[in-house]
């Protein structure tokens, strides 16, 4: 349960059901305690170790031991791709009722190893045998997981959110004076892990043909990874080091999205892509690539795409027109995505009726 798009979700989740009619357990891998681990004691709910998931037999032994000791559960829900089907395959044994398999991810990352085809089938058939609901974030999402026969093969519940926060979100110079960004300086902003699928190294060299063409830009990246030091040796090696800053993680990005005057998501996949709903509510344009599903395109006119084979020159011009026209925010983004399908009263409501049994 650290900071993660996903976990994210789970938090409002949690802040906004946890309670009489409902208790909740997360059960997770890692031994050692994440960043909302505390929250999530503090909110009444519990934590379970059970160690890695690569040891199926001690994984199952312990889940089977949880079960036991704190059930009996009504509901299961399980965010962990693939290997869902195996925690279904455990919670259909434990006489856990209602079993949700729930896809994030719309990139299925292909090894063609004979042992690996074979998890994926077997993980597939558990889930379609076991699995009383199968639940995507989107379209892509779904068919990555469920398959592509068609939408009947799963039910799409898009994140819910609380916007209220953006309501009366202004800019504020703070950051800029923290992270000694110059006055005046125009920030791409780009939020998510430092990890090859979010596609830091193409921003680069976005960034770069920005300040050819001689524009005053600034590249702010938040979050945290392993490609941290990769990652600012290539900065080094562009002579960009002063035009790039890794602000590292961070509990509210709220403040961040408010300084940006263009949010990139150059992902090479995403299952949704929440932070452009963010940037949306927080009255920022967003530049995304073609993989980024258009679900998240809520607020008319504020998200635009192009493929990554258009190549960062092209990718700069975008950038450039978009930084150069003045912020167009209505100050009504946030009331559009309170109101929409990814609004958090809209979906706690499916969700509920999900764990009630009456969906």
């Amino acid at each position: 349960m650290d900071r993660g798009g996903v976990e994210t979700w789970l938090m409002h989740v949690l802040r906004n059901m946890n309670g009489q009619e409902q208790e909740f357990h997360f059960l997770v891998e890692r031994q050692r305690e994440a960043a909302y681990d505390s929250e999530i004691l503090a909110l009444g709910a519990h934590i379970h170790r059970i160690g890695n998931h690569y040891n199926a037999l001690r994984y199952g032994l312990r889940f089977m031991t949880v079960a036991e000791e704190y059930g009996p559960f009504d509901v299961i829900h399980s965010h962990v791709f693939l290997y869902s089907g195996f925690i279904m395959r455990l919670a259909a044994r434990a006489g856990i009722p209602i079993r949700i398999a729930h896809s994030h991810t719309s990139k299925i990352t292909r090894k063609w190893k004979l042992s690996r085809l074979l998890y994926e089938k077997v993980m597939r058939v558990w889930i379609r045998h076991y699995a009383t609901h199968r639940v995507a974030t989107s379209k892509a999402a779904g068919r990555a997981l469920f398959g592509s026969q068609g939408e009947n093969t799963f039910t799409l519940l898009h994140y819910g959110f609380d916007f209220s926060k953006f309501l009366c979100l202004k800019p504020t110079e703070q950051i800029r004076k923290r992270y000694d960004i110059p006055p005046g300086r125009r920030i791409i902003g780009l939020v998510g892990r430092l990890v090859p699928v979010k596609n830091h190294r193409f921003a680069i060299d976005c960034l770069e043909e920005v300040v050819k063409r001689g524009v005053d830009a600034h590249l702010l990246c938040v979050g945290e990874g392993p490609l941290l030091e990769t990652l600012q040796v290539l900065i080094a090696s562009r002579r960009l080091s002063d035009r790039c800053t890794f602000t590292g993680l961070q509990a509210d990005v709220t403040p961040f999205l408010a300084l940006m005057n263009v949010l990139l998501l150059p992902s090479h996949w995403e299952g949704l892509g929440i932070v452009a709903l963010e940037a949306q509510a927080a009255g920022v344009p967003v530049l995304a690539s073609a993989a980024v599903p258009t679900e998240v395109d809520v607020v008319p006119g504020m998200v635009q795409r192009l493929s990554l084979g258009d190549g960062s020159s092209l990718w700069a011009e975008k950038l450039m027109h978009i930084m150069q026209q003045p912020r167009m925010q209505l100050g009504s983004e946030a009331s559009t995505l309170e109101s929409s399908r990814f609004g958090l009263k809209h979906c706690l409501e499916r969700l509920n009726r999900i764990y009630c049994g009456l969906a």
